[in-house]
């Protein structure tokens, strides 16, 4: 039923349009709750009092850029779209290489060059705060993979990919589990950042096993290796647990100075030139996980202050 409104001007610049008593009030709305407007392609708006009941079908034209495509496809997903119709020659690569990556992301219906797809939740509430969890717990699992790498026991590195690519997988879910859910802009960006920072750390350790085939196994290496995954567990507590700032800080030191003792001992050794390379590759990729480690730190310290000032909460425990 049509309702028509009138729109005013407000502070000699804003213009506002009143709601309908009844509607506002079915919806539980007071003054101060919060409002979530969009700008449709034909310039009309749609508002909603919640993120969460966005149900939108998005058309994808592949053209002829595969990887443009796929990224239309990406941020269509992250930005909480749960229908994609994909259209083109292309359709069904895009679509598949998708579901590839994508959680929860399946191919229904394929008729000619067009593709849908269509996001199952399978009764399971995907919130930020697991899905990193999630993201936790295959990193850690990526560093299981590579300590037996450069312990010998296992020489294949496609356990580590497949890990990897369950990595990323989980990183666009948390981007689309934060767009979804209602909460400060603070925390949404702290949570995604954490995420991207797991992620880098799970190509790092691919990085590391791929550049040390040639050198593994590798006793030097796999104490390393070690001391980088008690770093990353040490980010873990600091972000999730809120606690062991100083003894995580303590580690990256530690850790980082034998790192530094390690590249300069390479520069002495006599060993071939493939040898050193491949070392120098391993150490640097570990260098960069003592570092995004300790950003996790920084970040679970950067959500209790933001606490302390009497914002919203830190990660869920």
């Amino acid at each position: 039923m049509e309702n028509i409104r009138r729109v005013q001007k407000t502070g000699g610049s804003t213009f506002t349009v009143s709601l309908p008593k009844k509607w506002a009030e079915a919806r539980g709305l007071n003054a101060g709750s919060p409002a979530y407007v969009w700008e449709n392609p034909d310039g009309s708006l749609t508002m909603r009092t919640s993120r969460k009941t966005v149900r939108e079908t998005r058309l994808v034209n592949t053209g002829t850029d595969e990887e443009n495509a796929l990224r239309h496809v990406i941020a269509a997903y992250v930005s909480g779209v749960d229908t994609l119709i994909v259209k083109g020659a292309l359709a069904a690569a895009v679509s598949e290489e998708a579901r590839l990556r994508l959680s929860a992301l399946e191919i229904m219906e394929v008729a000619g060059d067009e593709v849908k797809l269509q996001v199952f939740h399978k009764g399971e509430v995907f919130t930020t705060d697991k899905s990193i969890r999630r993201l936790y717990s295959v990193v850690l699992a990526m560093f299981d993979s590579a300590n037996a790498f450069f312990e010998g026991r296992v020489m294949g590195l496609e356990e580590i990919r497949r890990r990897e690519q369950e990595a990323d997988r989980l990183y666009f879910l948390v981007l689309r589990s934060a767009h979804k859910e209602e909460g400060s802009l603070h925390d949404a960006l702290n949570k995604t950042l954490a995420a991207k920072t797991l992620e880098d750390i799970a190509d790092m350790l691919e990085l590391a096993c791929e550049e040390g085939k040639s050198i593994a196994p590798n006793p030097n290496v796999l104490k390393l290796l070690n001391d980088a995954e008690s770093v990353y567990r040490s980010g873990f507590e600091a972000l999730f647990l809120r606690k062991h700032f100083e003894k995580g800080f303590v580690a990256v030191k530690q850790l980082e100075e034998k790192l530094e003792r390690a590249t300069e001992s390479l520069m002495k050794d006599g060993r071939k030139a493939g040898h050193a390379i491949a070392m120098k590759g391993v150490l640097e990729r570990l260098q960069a996980i003592t570092e995004y480690s300790e950003d996790l730190m920084e970040i679970g310290s950067n959500l209790i202050e933001f606490k302390e000032e009497g914002h919203s909460s830190p990660l869920k425990q």
